[in-house]
């Protein structure tokens, strides 16, 4: 990996409320905001409400109502318009097998993006700011792999996970006008859940292929536990499978570190 991307070096986060306060004060600020943005008079019928800008000047949107509840909404990205989190798996399964060390700063990208460590204050509102050093990572790897993805690369998948990621946390987490962390549902569910998904389900199947693979002439030894472990957890867990603390140390080190 190039030296550029160790700027991507983050600590293994908390997902516990209780222990990482910090972040609960992030995202009950951004529920806040979604719960407050003004809804159009049904789900054929939304407002749509820019609060992004792509590089190249494409808004993101989000309009409100969507079809699953009082808060939700419709995430809106170039290359995303009509797509939900599991279409993201697609593309991100074929940069984990094509280039392993681009997806790497790829899901640790992700993985900061879940826990808003790149958030800053944008007048008055939580946006995704990441430091120059960051940036410099997401164009490198933009660079090598950008061209697997819809839309603007990168950039256009991390701003859609960033307002999907909203959006599932003012379902889960926004009651009676103001955020809540109750259980259930669990501290994780929503944004955290959905993301770290995003980041295993790639992996493995990447993986499962690239062993398949190696050894396509010997069928017999194609270990296809992994996956079955994987559909197991979506089944499960209804349709997200989150890396776990240490599957995450395990894959990405040394950029994620305990």
């Amino acid at each position: 990996m190039i030296n550029a991307w160790n700027a991507l070096t983050t600590p293994l986060q908390n997902r516990k409320r209780t222990g990482n306060r910090p972040f609960e004060a992030l995202r009950e600020q951004r529920i806040l905001e979604a719960i407050q943005l003004q809804a159009g008079s049904s789900a054929d019928s939304p407002l749509p409400h820019p609060v992004d800008t792509l590089p190249n000047g494409a808004d993101v949107v989000l309009l409100k109502p969507g079809k699953k509840g009082p808060y939700d909404m419709v995430p809106v990205v170039p290359g995303y318009e009509k797509a939900n989190f599991q279409a993201t798996w697609l593309p991100l399964s074929r940069i984990a097998w094509a280039d392993p060390d681009a997806f790497t700063a790829l899901a640790v990208t992700i993985y900061r993006l879940a826990f808003l460590l790149d958030h800053v204050g944008v007048q008055g509102k939580l946006r995704y700011r990441p430091s120059g050093p960051i940036r410099a990572c997401i164009a490198a790897v933009d660079q090598r792999v950008g061209n697997l993805l819809p839309g603007v690369g990168v950039w256009s998948l991390l701003l859609f996970l960033d307002v999907l990621g909203w959006n599932e946390d003012v379902k889960y987490h926004g009651k009676d006008g103001v955020p809540k962390f109750l259980a259930p549902p669990a501290f994780a569910a929503g944004a955290v859940n959905t993301l770290l998904s995003t980041i295993r389900v790639p992996y493995e199947v990447a993986q499962l292929v690239r062993d398949g693979a190696a050894k396509a002439s010997t069928p017999s030894r194609v270990d296809f536990g992994p996956l079955m472990v994987l559909l197991q957890d979506l089944i499960s867990k209804f349709g997200v499978c989150p890396a776990d603390d240490k599957q995450l140390l395990h894959w990405f080190s040394p950029y994620i570190k305990a």
